[in-house]
């Protein structure tokens, strides 16, 4: 549950949020993280950003942002290239049914933007469905089965 709370500050995926500073130019990473990412996804180009998170902003990370079988997707690595979590753009149909019905029951009315599918480096998964509540994205956070979590602003 920890790390599910972390990757929840970690990735609120392929945007920046309140608590990220991502630089707005594309950046050339460390060799170490060029060379985890190109053995996680050969032949895969990505876009590399930086972004610092956690407390004080101080963890430096790096998101390559790429497209996989017409899928978006985004991958985060430390400064030292240690993967930290995938997040993927998926269909509402992949959204686990406990979270598809929860929204319609508590959010008839409210639009969804996206919603990503982020797996950390321990293989836990959560969902991120951006939903846009009085003209601000706020994210509704599932856990793998579908159960609601919280909500994180944008």
């Amino acid at each position: 549950m920890k790390n599910l709370v972390l990757m929840c500050g970690l990735l609120m995926v392929l945007s920046s949020s309140a608590q990220d500073k991502k630089s707005k130019t594309q950046i050339e990473p460390p060799v170490a993280v060029t060379l985890a990412f190109e053995k996680q996804f050969p032949n895969v180009q990505g876009k590399w950003s930086r972004t610092y998170r956690g407390e004080m902003l101080s963890e430096l990370n790096f998101d390559a942002d790429f497209t996989l079988k017409n899928i978006p997707m985004m991958a985060t690595y430390t400064e030292a290239g240690v993967f930290k979590a995938l997040a993927c753009e998926i269909s509402p149909g992949e959204l686990p049914q406990l979270a598809r019905d929860y929204l319609k029951k508590n959010y008839p009315n409210l639009p969804v933007q996206k919603i990503i599918k982020v797996t950390n480096d321990v293989s836990q998964t959560h969902y991120e469905v951006g939903l846009l509540v009085q003209g601000q994205l706020t994210d509704a956070i599932f856990n793998a089965q579908g159960d609601f979590l919280n909500f994180a602003g944008k």
